[in-house]
């Protein structure tokens, strides 16, 4: 009972269709990074190279580049992507595989430090101690996606078939 209806939006009114769920998820998003985890940063330039089953996402913003690596693991005959946390999805089966290393945005410490010289604060060293680390995991996840859809072709992937996936701090990660 104390628990907020995700289904009511900041005014009280209820969403019933499909199409007014994207106003209210942008209130959630909004709710998340102003009491949670700060602002993920708006997309930079990313450039993505596909050699085998290395997936690399060179990403860079005025304050340097940072490159983002992972092995893809395919499908055979899918055309979907699961990204899990570290590694491959045991939820997600029969889609491509796309484990995300997030150490190599920012390292993980059971004490939630973070350090200023993790790999997200020298691409935005404008946000040290501004967010959290699901902002910067998450940030991260965004640019592996971006990558994906650059090589969709060589992939044979759909971009609208992307599923991540995460449990306990990686599903919150996930949710964002």
């Amino acid at each position: 009972d104390k628990l907020p209806d995700p289904f009511a939006k900041h005014d009280g009114s209820r969403i019933t269709t499909k199409a007014a769920w994207r106003c209210r998820r942008d209130e959630i998003k909004r709710d998340v990074e102003m009491y949670e985890i700060g602002p993920k940063p708006e997309p930079p330039m990313v450039e993505a190279s596909l050699s085998g089953t290395k997936l690399n996402a060179k990403i860079t913003t005025d304050a340097g580049s940072i490159t983002l690596s992972t092995t893809v693991t395919a499908a055979a005959g899918s055309d979907c992507v699961a990204i899990g946390m570290n590694r491959n999805s045991s939820l997600v089966t029969d889609c491509l595989q796309v484990p995300f290393p997030h150490d190599q945005v920012v390292k993980y410490a059971n004490d939630s430090s973070k350090s200023q010289s993790d790999p997200f604060y020298k691409v935005y060293p404008e946000l040290w101690n501004k967010v959290g680390n699901y902002a910067a995991w998450s940030w991260g996840i965004s640019r592996l996606i971006d990558a994906l859809i650059q090589v969709k072709d060589e992939l044979k992937i759909d971009p609208r078939k992307i599923a991540v996936h995460g449990c306990s701090y990686a599903g919150k990660m996930a949710l964002f």
